[in-house]
């Protein structure tokens, strides 16, 4: 059939050729200047008697192509549609070449929805290019790897073309087309996607906000939106062909049924949410008759017009559609009527979605000419609707909050009418309220000050350093508020063996910084758990499950053997410990284990491991990675791994040194920048001569040989 329908399209080009029609079609020059030539303005075409069956034989076209070039309709657009129609139809220009051109030109049709567009280039009588494209081929089968139809032109300098192309489908008949240089066409394209993905991206967090509401509170309504906003996100990702080129590239079908049944389920989802909103009283029963009618065509039309096609699938579509669009108007109009405040955001959104809409459908049936607005009205009018829904659930909160107010108004007034002895009684409040402040500022002083006490205890926790010629240590610790919840610590559990710890507990200020607290007494009897440092986190958790409420806490924790080098590793869903040799190379020691909360027996197994000399051995918590800078990036993994390798002789105290400066100069000035309390722990070797001999074999084990033991 493909062949069948080439061969007639190339035939009705020949003997489109013979004819004497030069003055009639319409003619645009190219030369190197032209980046972008619009070849719709002005337009010749000719729609066959075929339908979409395709069925007709090769006598009947050509014996059609014998009518008189009248027959071609020539006309002025300023957005060529010609509405629903399967007839195919036929377009012819010529393109006149400068002396100089670019080497190729692309030709698209910036409509996304053609089932199928054929393309013929001649010149003197020859053909010399063809094409196929359009929702009937696989994404990959295009000739143009783009949403919208499109080829790519050879033109010589110099030379007349005439071009002609076949276009059907069962959607809109849209033809607008242009003619680009390759990196005008790139310029333009990448200007689009912007524009959309502002869109989506809106569309996006509008989502996540909402569905985020309804995890809060669960209130139905929330997910009704969510529902309704994911379908017609998917809708306008099917409308403007982004589904069909990133989601179903090889999924020619579902494609074109996509569409249809998503419009259908914005719909659904959009009446069930309205009607929950506006929480209609139980006595206006046409309301409930109104939007179930309305709910019960569109159940039904998702499935009748994802199986039929052409005019009569979309027709149905449309019918479902506007039916519900004229349900919600009416219930938001009645619930406007009875005074419900909180609808007129619901009716201005409401409204500002069916205009762009319906800008929209009359652009897509020709009666209206496109534009950059009218183009893209569907997405700016998605953006107002769903922005002014959001308004719509806040505006609901506030006008509760507004009652409160207006009941306390008048219990104010009502109070001020009562007996005349009001003035003492507001005098001997004024002197309550003084005292009671005068006593808040004294409790704030207080407890300002016991912060600053608490602070120091904090601070007086921290580590000192060891005095141990086969090691270095230092630390790193800046809380985000005053006192933190992370801690961290290393002590010597005997004369050969260290040990090193590092939480996080999560939330920031007095409760976690409580609970570091707790956590450190927990180490009181650390020297039991050296050989066992996973039973050490099972400890701390069996001391302070009952206090946690809700908190959970990660941590890591080591025994590091100063004679051999081998340690032993455990941790609690924490980040992993990096090593860093004396060539810069890092590698990440890491053990199995699940954080430590109050609801489960956290599971940590341990990992053994080799630490070299000079190598360094460092714990950090999320805090590092997490900072921010002013223009909302990451700190990260990769920039402090890097200043580990690039710093691979300087020892742990000046690492954690230079990494608190680093961070200072990264977050600058943003209050926010650093969102969690940041710690940093670094311990590394320095065996003695008299040790080499002794552990020379251990050294030779490669990094990678970890056992890990749960």
């Amino acid at each position: 059939m493909k062949r069948q329908s080439a061969f007639r399209f190339f035939a009705f080009l020949s003997i489109l050729v013979s004819y004497e029609v030069a003055a009639t079609i319409p003619e645009y020059r190219v030369s190197i200047e032209t980046e972008s030539l619009e070849l719709s303005r002005s337009v010749c075409y000719w729609q066959e008697d075929q339908n979409s069956s395709g069925k007709t034989d090769n006598s009947e076209i050509i014996s059609a192509l014998k009518l008189p070039l009248e027959k071609f309709i020539c006309q002025e657009f300023d957005y060529p549609s010609l509405g629903y129609t399967d007839k195919p139809v036929w377009i012819v220009m010529k393109l006149l070449t400068a002396a100089e051109v670019h080497e190729e030109y692309i030709l698209t049709i910036g409509y996304s929805m053609l089932d199928d567009v054929r393309y013929a280039l001649l010149s003197d009588n020859r053909q010399l290019a063809a094409g196929i494209s359009g929702d009937h081929l696989k994404f990959t089968e295009r000739p143009l790897l783009h949403r919208n139809p499109g080829f790519r032109l050879k033109l010589k300098n110099n030379t007349q073309y005439l071009l002609a192309l076949r276009i059907q489908t069962g959607s809109s008949l849209q033809f607008p087309m242009s003619l680009q240089s390759e990196s005008n066409f790139l310029n333009t394209d990448r200007t689009i996607q912007y524009i959309h993905g502002i869109f989506f991206g809106v569309m996006f967090a509008l989502i996540a906000y909402n569905l985020f509401l309804f995890l809060s509170i669960r209130e139905k309504n929330y997910l009704y939106y969510v529902a309704f906003m994911i379908s017609h996100l998917i809708c306008q990702l099917s409308f403007n062909g982004f589904a069909f080129e990133y989601f179903w590239p090889e999924s020619v079908i579902w494609n074109d049924r996509a569409p249809r049944i998503f419009v259908g389920a914005f719909s659904l989802f959009a009446l069930i949410f309205v009607r929950g909103f506006l929480r209609l009283p139980a006595k206006a029963r046409w309301t409930k008759m109104l939007t179930n009618i309305s709910i019960g065509l569109v159940l039904l039309q998702i499935p009748v017009s994802s199986f039929t096609t052409g005019k009569i699938s979309a027709e149905i579509t449309s019918f479902a559609s506007l039916s519900a669009m004229v349900t919600i108007i009416a219930l938001t109009f009645y619930a406007l009527v009875r005074g419900d405040r909180s609808a007129k955001f619901l009716m201005i959104s409401w409204v500002s979605f069916l205009a762009s809409g319906f800008l929209f459908s009359l652009k897509t049936h020709g009666f209206i000419a496109g534009n950059l607005i009218i183009d893209n009205g569907m997405l700016f009018g998605s953006v107002i609707e769903a922005v002014l829904l959001s308004f719509a659930l806040a505006y609901r909160i506030n006008l509760l909050k507004e009652e409160k107010a207006e009941s306390q108004r008048e219990l104010l007034e009502h109070l001020q009418e009562m007996d005349r002895y009001k003035d003492s009684v507001n005098a001997s409040l004024e002197r309550t309220v003084k005292e009671r402040t005068s006593t808040i500022e004294k409790q704030n002083a207080e407890l300002n000050e016991q912060i600053k006490m608490a602070e120091g205890i904090q601070r007086s926790l921290l580590p000192r350093p060891l005095d141990d010629a086969r090691l270095q240590t230092g630390f790193l610790y800046i809380p985000t508020m005053a006192i933190g919840g992370d801690y961290l610590d290393y002590r010597m559990l005997d004369a050969d063996h260290l040990g090193m710890f590092v939480c996080d507990v999560s939330g920031h200020g007095v409760a976690a910084a409580l609970l570091a607290s707790m956590v450190k007494f927990s180490l009181a009897d650390w020297p039991r758990y050296a050989s066992d440092p996973a039973a050490l986190l099972h400890k701390i958790h069996h001391d302070i499950q009952d206090k946690l409420n809700g908190n959970f806490i990660t941590a890591i924790t080591c025994t590091l053997n100063l004679r051999t080098g081998i340690g032993r590793l455990a941790s609690a869903g924490h980040m992993p410990a990096i090593i860093r040799n004396e060539n810069g190379q890092i590698r990440e020691i890491n053990a199995p284990g699940t954080m430590i909360f109050d609801m489960a027996e956290p599971k940590c197994g341990y990992t053994d491991f080799l630490l070299n000399k000079n190598e360094a051995l460092f714990f950090y918590t999320d805090g590092i990675v997490e900072a921010r800078n002013e223009h909302g990036q990451f700190y990260g993994e990769e920039r402090f791994f890097d200043l580990l390798a690039r710093n691979q002789t300087m020892p742990p105290a000046a690492i954690c040194d230079l990494l608190g400066t680093e961070l200072k100069m990264f977050v600058k000035e943003v209050p926010e920048g650093v969102q969690d309390d940041v710690s940093l722990l670094g311990v590394s070797m320095l065996l003695s001569d008299i040790e080499k001999d002794y552990v020379s074999a251990l050294r030779d084990i490669p990094a990678s040989q970890v056992l890990s033991h749960e």
